[in-house]
């Protein structure tokens, strides 16, 4: 396998993350206002509460936000759709949005087989 640093072309970067959970989450522990204090010095972010969609924008008004969530189940998977369109979450891959496979080694459970992957 060959690896490419991505960071060695000249460009605009901007820092993100798109795998937070609040406290409406049972895993999370913070309040949107607590994420934006900690996020503030991120450009991009998506709040993906597990099985619900969490609208942030009123907390995080200057930053760009995707809407998604983490499915959960026996396996986890985040599904991100595009900067607050009015798909619904099943249709993410149909409004150009991407699904990401959530802990896919995860040695407590929740593991993805290589073929389910």
């Amino acid at each position: 396998m060959r690896l490419i640093n991505p960071y060695s072309k000249q460009g605009s970067w901007m820092r993100g993350s798109l795998h937070i959970h609040s406290k409406f989450s049972e895993c999370g522990w913070h309040s949107l206002p607590e994420i934006a204090l900690a996020y503030r010095d991120y450009d991009f972010l998506a709040v993906t509460d597990h099985d619900r969609l969490t609208d942030a924008r009123s907390a995080l008004p200057d930053k760009i936000l995707f809407r998604g969530c983490e499915v959960s189940g026996a396996r986890h998977m985040l599904l991100i759709e595009p900067p607050f369109q009015d798909a619904l979450a099943e249709k993410t891959a149909a409004c150009g949005g991407f699904s990401v496979v959530n802990h896919p080694t995860r040695i407590s459970g929740q593991a993805w087989s290589f073929d389910e992957i």
